[in-house]
């Protein structure tokens, strides 16, 4: 099952950009969980959670998790 961020087109520019902030804050958190999880049943739950399409313009946002 894929989420998409596009359905934020429509709230304007300003509150699509906040949107988009407060989403990879979120991913922020759940990378950082990831990162130290010893749970391989939890581990799996969180990386569906960062099962979403991600967009070009989401690559710098994504680089700054330091996931990969």
């Amino acid at each position: 099952m894929c989420h998409y961020l596009d359905d934020t087109k429509g709230q304007g520019s300003l509150l699509e950009l906040q949107s988009s902030k407060f989403f990879f804050n979120i991913l922020s958190v759940l990378v950082n969980r990831l990162k130290t999880c010893n749970d391989a049943d939890r581990a799996k739950v969180l990386l569906e959670a960062l099962h979403w399409k991600f967009m070009a313009r989401d690559h710098r946002d994504l680089a700054n998790l330091n996931l990969f």
